[in-house]
């Protein structure tokens, strides 16, 4: 079930670190997890992923294909596409041009 899956964020961590200064070792991972869990399926179009990471102001999110962890999307990795994509429509304009 999607429910079970869990990431810790920093938000959280921080949030656990001053409420519990002294006994943060003592935490479980479970504790620590307060967020809700935000995800997307490998379905999705990048361009959704990117206005879903905006509009949550978050950094990364779980792929999630049968109940799964299947992957992680990033920013860096966003970055990383968008530039391939325009690289290669920049390549094709050069060429349709000539």
């Amino acid at each position: 079930d999607v429910k079970k899956i869990s990431i810790i964020t920093t938000k959280d961590l921080i949030n656990m670190f001053y409420r519990n200064l002294y006994t943060m070792y003592k935490l479980k991972a479970k504790q620590l997890t307060l967020s809700p869990i935000i995800y997307v399926t490998p379905g999705t179009n990048l361009f959704d992923v990117m206005k879903l990471m905006m509009a949550k102001n978050i950094r990364r999110v779980p792929v999630v294909m049968s109940n799964k962890v299947v992957g992680i999307i990033n920013q860096n990795l966003i970055i990383e596409a968008l530039c391939y994509f325009m690289r290669d429509t920049m390549k094709s304009y050069r060429e349709d041009r000539t």
